[in-house]
């Protein structure tokens, strides 16, 4: 990357959060259970702008899963989608371009979306089947861990006692990595994943200094999704970084880079992942195994080091584990 920084990832208050997780339980009649779906093929579809070019020609699967705004795109462009995914816990996802239109297919929802989004997918009579999102929130000050069992935090001991036993998912900080394990979970022999960019449309114009005037317009150049949004969606000082691999230059979010770099990983592990697209995690897995040196890591509870500048990723913010 291009520029050095480190950025701060920022999520709701715990507090707020673990409100929603608790309000969610009574709704989660329906919980993720490991190798359901054993021997199934699976297509996992993001929203980015590769979807554009590769929906027409995804190979036939058992499902399809379509990640936040993929389901409006795959639906209105007349594609197959059977089943809707989504982890985020913002008031967003209720949004036009997101599920505000919702259609009559499962969803799969983790424990932590905000609670009025459970309640829009269930008034249109949606199926729901609950999973967890690792989040890494801090534990609440008048909670004291187990000495037993010290690596077990709030947020974990909160999933195991008011939800029936699942999983808890973590790989990425965005929806198609967090897809693809808990597909992993349960037991898809094939994933074929689409439209999983981790970045804009490849080749955009190259990036002005962030405290120009030249960057916001430059950011209403840079397609983010396959419907054609692009990065000023995310305001106007929006922190983009800039690569050049192997001659094609890409932009990209602290949050995507890290969900890239996940993504590449999890191809490598498990050899039922296959990625298609003009993608950023398919330009990193063509790369020798020291360029992963130089690529932004998640470090601590959200925050994103080397953003330009790398530092090695701690074992223990990758989960991938039954709770």
């Amino acid at each position: 990357m291009t520029q050095d920084a480190r950025c701060q990832l920022l999520l709701p208050p715990s507090d707020k959060l673990y409100e929603y997780i608790r309000s969610n339980a009574v709704h989660a009649t329906r919980m993720a259970q490991q190798n359901t779906h054993v021997g199934k093929t699976l297509a996992i579809c993001g929203a980015g702008p590769s979807l554009a070019v590769e929906a027409a020609t995804m190979r036939p699967t058992d499902d399809v899963w379509a990640c936040n705004g993929a389901v409006n795109y795959l639906q209105q462009h007349g594609h197959r989608v059977t089943h809707g995914f989504a982890i985020d816990q913002g008031e967003a996802m209720l949004g036009v371009h997101e599920w505000a239109t919702t259609y009559d297919m499962p969803y799969y929802v983790a424990s932590s979306v905000h609670p009025k989004l459970v309640a829009h997918l269930l008034a249109d009579g949606r199926d729901l089947t609950f999973f967890h999102s690792y989040l890494g929130l801090d534990d609440p000050e008048d909670w004291v861990r187990n000495p037993d069992r010290p690596n077990v935090t709030y947020e974990m001991a909160l999933y195991t006692s008011v939800y029936a036993s699942s999983v808890q998912v973590g790989f990425g900080l965005n929806a198609v990595p967090r897809a693809i394990c808990l597909a992993l979970f349960l037991g898809y022999s094939e994933i074929h994943v689409y439209g999983a960019d981790c970045a804009c449309a490849p080749d955009s114009p190259p990036m002005p200094s962030l405290d120009t005037p030249a960057y916001a317009a430059w950011l209403a150049q840079l397609q983010m999704y396959a419907d054609g949004r692009c990065a000023i969606t995310y305001g106007a000082e929006a922190v983009m970084a800039e690569a050049t691999i192997d001659g094609v230059r890409w932009h990209t979010r602290p949050d995507m880079a890290v969900s890239a770099v996940h993504m590449a990983d999890m191809c490598r592990q498990y050899p039922q992942i296959t990625l298609h697209g003009n993608t950023l995690p398919r330009a990193f897995l063509r790369q020798p195994p020291e360029f992963a040196q130089h690529l932004p890591r998640l470090e601590n509870v959200g925050e994103v080091h080397g953003f330009g500048h790398a530092l090695p990723l701690p074992d223990e913010d990758v989960v991938y584990a039954p709770v």
